[in-house]
Formats: structure tokens, sequence, C-alpha cells
């Protein structure tokens, strides 16, 4: 797979093997496959790259946004932690400046600026909320302060990120899909095979349904599993709820709709597995809330008593190391005319349009970023 990898201060992972591959002189047909997140952010570099709409064919059986990207609202904002010790980080980082530097010119549509308080439930968080302190993600705050910033009475310090931002992704993924004058096919993605029959000897394949890859190409063995999560929704006064983002294992976000939304990751393995729907279940809904008790009893207690307004389930699929798998999958599949973004997890909405930028760069097409210099990572190899 081709991956991102970063080189911590000991030295580099491994030696960097080039980035373009595909091995065709031009491009004449791509077919996206998945129209969620990151299907979308392919779609919207190819049009910035000048690949006419003509020339693109998005597939997805369910529609715009089906899985993780139709839930009601997200977060975009930096990994936590530091970007000198972890790749990871370093990685979202860049993506988060990409996706905030395309928000700030976009309208309250798509999404907001709240900004973020960060609270460490255990240990772990705690270190990684440290690390990210220190390296300017975010600064530290007193219990006065994450009050004022929350607009609610709480007794606990934390991590205040100004730059967190409220999203709506399915209005981001139409609005880049009208952008670029393409609109989804309704069509089961069926085998690889199939896919390149369909685009022809000199077309390309972009793999960007984490779910319907997971078990079949050898190459995407990076890709860890399905992870389950769900999101609780219940009505509340704007006025009456938080005037940021809280982030503490779970998330509480500021009203959407006048829904205040709580969410969290919960299944893992064989139960995510079974989760392949959007249909919400009722203990999760009450772990969620149990979440934000533990974590800030006072703002829980804000929320109406009595069951949800509505909620959701929806599965992604992670990797080992927390990284995405972006760019050419290689000669050994299909011919050398694969491509992928694939394993965002729950950090889709922050990663996916600097993805779909290296996806477009990896074809060759103008447009990419300066990925050495622009990332801050020095090695961009294969493995």
């Amino acid at each position: 797979r081709q991956v991102l990898t970063g080189v911590l201060r000991d030295g580099p992972r491994m030696e960097s093997v080039g980035f373009v591959g595909g091995g065709l002189e031009e491009i004449e047909r791509v077919l996206v496959i998945g129209a969620g997140i990151a299907g979308c952010g392919v779609v919207k570099a190819l049009m910035q790259a000048g690949v006419e709409a003509e020339r693109i064919r998005l597939w997805d059986a369910r529609g715009v946004a089906s899985g993780a990207s139709g839930n009601a609202a997200g977060i975009v904002q930096p990994k936590m932690g530091s970007p000198e010790r972890s790749a990871a980080v370093a990685w979202y980082r860049a993506a988060y400046g990409e996706m905030a530097a395309w928000l700030e010119g976009e309208d309250a549509a798509v999404g907001w600026r709240t900004g973020a308080v960060h609270m460490g439930v255990n240990d772990r968080q705690a270190e990684r909320l440290r690390l990210a302190s220190v390296s300017g993600l975010g600064c530290w705050v007193n219990a006065e302060e994450v009050s004022e910033r929350l607009g609610v009475a709480v007794d606990r310090e934390g991590l205040w990120v100004s730059g967190a931002w409220v999203v709506r992704p399915a209005a981001v993924c139409r609005r880049w899909l009208d952008e670029a004058g393409v609109e989804v096919e309704r069509r089961e993605s069926g085998s690889l095979q199939e896919a390149l029959r369909e685009v022809g000897e000199s077309g390309a394949v972009v793999l960007a349904n984490g779910d319907g890859v997971l078990e079949g190409l050898e190459p995407v063995r990076a890709l860890r599993g399905r992870v389950a999560g769900q999101v609780s929704g219940w009505r509340v006064e704007r006025s009456a709820w938080l005037k940021a983002v809280l982030c503490y294992g779970g998330y509480a976000l500021p009203t959407v709709d006048g829904v205040a939304w709580l969410g969290a990751t919960y299944d893992h393995g064989a139960r995510a597995e079974e989760r392949g729907g959007v249909a919400g279940e009722a203990a999760d809904d009450v772990m969620n809330r149990q979440g934000l008790r533990a974590a800030c009893a006072g703002v829980e207690e804000l929320l109406p008593a009595g069951p949800v307004f509505a909620s959701r389930a929806s599965v992604r699929v992670t990797t080992r190391d927390r990284l995405p798998v972006v760019g050419w999958l290689g000669d050994g599949v299909g011919g050398g005319r694969v491509y992928a973004s694939l394993g965002h997890g729950s950090r889709g909405l922050t990663a996916s349009l600097l993805s779909g930028r290296l996806v477009a760069a990896s074809m060759g097409l103008p447009g990419g970023p300066e990925w050495q210099e622009h990332l801050g990572l020095p090695v961009l190899a294969a493995r």
C-alpha cells in the first residue's frame, strides 16, 4: 500500500520509494467508488486538477453520504499529541490546515468555527493533551476559562483548541459534487475487475469505500477493521447548551438545528461487523449520556430527561497506525490503475480534502500539494 509516514527524531522508518505511480501516459476516465466524504474529496481534487466532469464517474449503491458521512454534524480539528513524536499527529495537523482553509471561504450551511475544549479523562488522554499544548495545538485553561468558552459552568480545566469547527458532512459532500458537476450513480461497486472493465485500459479506479474493500485486496491489508460508533441527539434550547465542542473521550457538540449531539465509539471487531446500518440502539444512547456525565456531570444535567430525539449508528474503517491509505496501490493491483483514499476512521472529515489532492497528484495530475514542505513529513513511502 502507499501510506504517509513520518520521520521521528531517531531517523526515518523506511526509505522513500517515490510517490507518483500508475504508469499511464494520460488517464482518460476515473471511476471513484464511494460517495462519502473520502470519495467526494477525491472528486473535488480531480476537478481542481482539470479533469472534466464527463471523465469522472462516482458509484455508491446508497447515494451520497449514506454511511458515517451522513451524521448530522462532525468535528474538524487537529489530532491531539505531538507532531514531532507521532506521524499521525503531523499528518492530521496538515490535513486540518487544508480543510480549515477551505471552510473559511464557505458559509454556515456547511460549517462554523466554535473552538473545542478537551478534557483528559485518563492518564493517556491527559498526556496527549499536555503534548498538544506544548507543541502549540492549543492552550491550557483553568475551570473559569473553560466555563466561559463553553458557555456553561464546569469545574474542570482543559485544553482550548480555538480552531475547531462543527461541520455538516453531507452538506460538504454535496457542495464538492456540485462544484465538480458530478452526480452519484446508485450502483453496487461489485468486483474490482468489473470496475476496471468499466473504465477501460486508459482509465483509473479510486477506492474510497473502506467498508467495501476491507476484505479482499491483499495490498490494503493495513486496514485494521471496522469500528462502530453512535451519535445521540436531544432537543435543547441553543442558549441553554454548549457554545463550543466538548471532547472527553466522547464528544458533545453545540446545537445543530436545535439538537445537541453526543457521540462516541464503542464497538470493535465482531459487534462492529453486525452494525452496518444506521439505526441507533437505546443502550448506546444511554452509554453516550453516561460518558458525558462521568466526564462533566454539570453539562449532562442540561440535557432533558427522557429518550433521545434521534440517534444514528455508523461504521468506519481504521488502520493499525492511524494513518490513512492514500495514493497509488502499485503495479500489482489492477495493472497499476488503482488508487485509494481509505482508512480515515473518525477523521475523514478532517483528512479527505488533502487526501483527495494526494490521490490526484499520485496520478501525475497538476495541482498536488508540495507534500514534503506542506505536510512536514519528509518521507512518503510505499510498503
